[in-house]
């Protein structure tokens, strides 16, 4: 009679690492997921706003309330509005605000260290 409990034991050391890798990995495209969701709802916050106000300071003010709890110190976004100046926007214009994120991976750092998500939304001027 043959015992096969250490064959059992070296089955599952060969796979439980694999098994935990893919969990962590499902994990962080989850919480990516989760940060591009946010980046698009603050890109669109920031168009509304700026539509409504027209100043790029309330558009910023807008995008870095909407993002405050993926990055508090706002060091990893990228706000760009275009058309930059305030003065050659007019009714009806278009006001697009572009966002870029660099998340760092937790788990992932095999394939990079960082991610870019990006998000864009357009709105008219409408004051």
């Amino acid at each position: 009679m043959i015992n096969r409990r250490g064959q059992a034991l070296v089955e599952f050391a060969i796979i439980f690492p694999l098994v935990i890798i893919l969990l962590f990995g499902i994990y962080e495209i989850g919480i990516a997921l989760s940060v591009q969701q946010t980046i698009t709802y603050a890109a669109r916050e920031g168009a509304r706003i700026g539509a409504l106000t027209n100043q790029n300071s309330q558009i910023e003010g807008a995008i870095r309330a909407a993002t405050e709890f993926i990055d508090e110190s706002n060091e990893r976004i990228t706000i760009q509005i275009i058309p930059e100046a305030e003065v050659g926007r007019d009714r009806g214009d278009e006001l697009t605000v572009q966002i870029e994120y660099e998340m760092p991976l937790l788990i992932l750092t095999v394939i990079s260290n960082d991610i870019t998500l990006t998000s864009q939304a357009v709105a008219r001027i409408e004051i």
